[in-house]
């Protein structure tokens, strides 16, 4: 990979989503009740959007133990100064992470760390932050001028759920082989009039299948070889995941809730986390394991702490997107869940947008202006009013595609055969709009 792709796929992690990675429960001080900070800081965030004190980048959210945590940075903090740069925007904001990132590949010498400015109450804070991704969501915010807010939820009992043609859809399926899902990062070309290319960082598979007349169990595994050869860990991690969904109406019930849940994955240095929970009334009781390591670590922590009926981990969304009207009306209003430290956030809508467009893909071996249009059902996961993921699905509920919006470039996943989507340097010699769809 020449130095233009590193450091595309750098920017690329400066906005990450809250999924596995390489750290365990929050990096809050002992005496702070870790979930309270979380509701604090988004609080927060929400005073800074109304009415912005400073004009850069405004903290929406932090990733745990990421370096922007670290060094002391919070929700609601305004990044005005990056490396001796003034920052007025992400794209500003982005650029100069990925060359303080690039200068430490290649440059032993260039110091580990550089200086952030931040607005924080009134006041400047200076942290010191070393050459990576910051781990953050940011919103673009100037003084004085309203940011943006989500849309307003629906009130309950207002939404119809279509939970049966999810589980038909589940039924028919279940007995197949899982739903593969090709993940790319779309980068400027390399090529004189191409507009962008294609970089593979991994793939995807996605099963579901129903549990009783009201249930769906869901299990995905995320394969990241490119993503963490970059971060250092070299081999492909996989990151596995099982789920319990219970289904509920919306009106005498909650629309779903989230029973049990198992995560496995990789760090960074090597060590091996496993996690399980389990809902009892509203508390969510878990078990987190970590083994090895770079220096080794053996250690389990046990927990419980209070689940919000709408609290859902980030890779079950697609399944309760997919249940919500095919309208352009609905918005629901969800808590996302982290696993790695498990506690909720709030702030997250879905709001559904109706029949649009599906994304183009580099892969597509027809040009733009031959190919047919093809739409489908499209669904977006917004926070604070930022695009944070869309979905599109068949009109049998079937998952089609996810396009993350949150970091620029753009990552996107797109359902296709299981060697489409392990093929790690060539385009898929297949049209993938045209490739069938198996699961939900």
């Amino acid at each position: 990979m020449g130095l233009g792709r590193r450091k595309a796929s750098w920017a690329l992690m400066l906005v990450a989503g809250l999924g596995a990675g390489a750290a365990v429960r929050g990096a809050v001080p002992a005496d702070v009740d870790a979930a309270a900070d979380i509701e604090a800081q988004y609080e927060d965030v929400l005073g800074a959007l109304k009415n912005p004190p400073a004009r850069g980048v405004l903290i929406a959210e932090i990733e745990p133990d990421s370096p922007a945590i670290a060094a002391g940075l919070r929700g609601g903090d305004i990044i005005t100064d990056y490396y001796g740069e003034r920052i007025g925007t992400l794209k500003e904001l982005r650029a100069q992470v990925a060359d303080a990132t690039a200068r430490a590949l290649v440059d032993p010498n260039s110091g580990a760390n550089v200086l952030v400015k931040a607005f924080r109450n009134g006041k400047t804070v200076v942290v010191q932050l070393p050459r990576a991704p910051l781990g953050i969501r940011a919103i673009e915010v100037q003084a004085g001028v309203p940011g943006p807010r989500n849309p307003p939820a629906n009130l309950r009992g207002t939404i119809v759920f279509d939970w049966a043609t999810v589980l038909a859809a589940a039924q028919q399926d279940h007995d197949r082989e899982a739903a593969a899902f090709r993940t790319t990062m779309q980068i400027p070309g390399d090529a004189a009039g191409s507009g962008f290319d294609e970089q593979w960082l991994g793939w995807q598979t996605m099963a579901v299948e129903p549990d009783a007349a009201a249930a769906l169990d869901g299990k995905i595994e995320i394969h990241r070889p490119e993503v963490d050869a970059l971060a250092g860990a070299g081999a492909a991690a996989v990151t596995s995941l099982t789920f319990h969904l219970a289904l509920g109406d919306f009106k005498t019930s909650a629309p779903f809730l989230l029973d049990d849940l198992t995560a496995h994955y990789t760090t960074g240095d090597g060590a091996s986390v496993s996690m399980a929970g389990r809902r009892l009334g509203a508390a969510l009781h878990a078990t987190i394991t970590v083994a090895g390591g770079n220096p080794p670590r053996n250690e389990s922590t046990t927990f419980q702490g209070a689940l919000p009926q709408n609290a859902i981990i980030q890779p079950a969304i697609p399944m309760v997107a997919a249940a919500l009207p095919h309208d352009g009306n609905t918005v629901l209003a969800v808590e996302l869940l982290s696993i790695r430290d498990l506690l909720p956030r709030p702030g997250y809508v879905l709001e559904t947008l109706g029949k649009k467009p599906l994304p183009a893909f580099p892969s597509v071996t027809t040009s733009p202006t031959t190919r047919p249009v093809e739409t489908a059902w499209e669904v977006d996961l917004v926070f604070c009013g930022m695009l944070v993921e869309s979905y599109w699905f068949s009109d049998e509920c079937r998952l089609l595609a996810v396009r993350t919006e949150a970091a620029e470039p753009v990552i996107s996943r797109r359902v296709g055969s299981a060697a489409m989507a392990a093929a790690p340097d060539t385009p898929a010699k297949a049209n993938p709009q045209t490739q069938p769809v198996s699961h939900p």
